[in-house]
């Protein structure tokens, strides 16, 4: 027997399924006797649900006695956090606002001579960089000359060594064996 899913029962049991699904359970209901029972059961507790009421709220109670020794020392955190606050902001608002041209003028020199500094820090190492391309730029020409010299030895070598081979070649070549009398 094919049996309708949980969903379908549910949406039966709050008519919530289409008029010719809804009779399409009813038959179904009527001639299963699982599916009903399990239906009857859903009916008992919604009924149950409807029937129960909330229970009445109940009064406050007062606090436990063992919180009642921490209470003095929050008390005296709060307060010494509120003093320290309002001592700090008091402070902050009865100071006068600093004279910014007045300010200007006495940073003005310094702030002049660490520029200045700056400034010959950066012509020095504009002349350091400049000298230490200097200096790579002449060992590449010293390395390239020197690489040539090495690479036309190489070739001369080999030119030699090539003849060489060759003389003895077509010496090989002309080789004749001597005849036995």
């Amino acid at each position: 027997m094919n049996h309708p899913t949980r969903e379908d029962l549910v949406a039966h049991l709050y008519s919530e399924l289409p008029p010719e699904r809804q009779t399409e359970l009813t038959a179904h209901l009527g001639q299963c006797a699982e599916c009903q029972k399990l239906v009857t059961e859903w009916r008992g507790t919604m009924a149950e649900l409807d029937t129960w009421k909330l229970p009445a709220p109940q009064p406050k109670r007062e606090r436990a006695p063992g919180n009642v020794a921490f209470a003095p020392f929050l008390k005296w955190a709060v307060a010494a956090c509120l003093a320290i606050g309002f001592g700090f902001l008091g402070g902050r608002l009865s100071v006068p606002a600093p004279d910014a041209a007045a300010l200007r003028a006495a940073l003005a020199p310094e702030l002049q001579k660490i520029s200045a500094a700056v400034d010959a820090k950066l012509a020095e190492d504009r002349q350091a960089v400049t000298d230490i391309l200097k200096t790579m730029q002449s060992q590449r020409t010293e390395d390239y000359a020197s690489l040539r010299r090495a690479v036309e030895t190489l070739a001369v070598n080999t030119e030699d060594s090539l003849e060489t081979a060759q003389r003895q070649i077509v010496q090989l070549a002309s080789f004749t064996e001597p005849t036995k009398p």
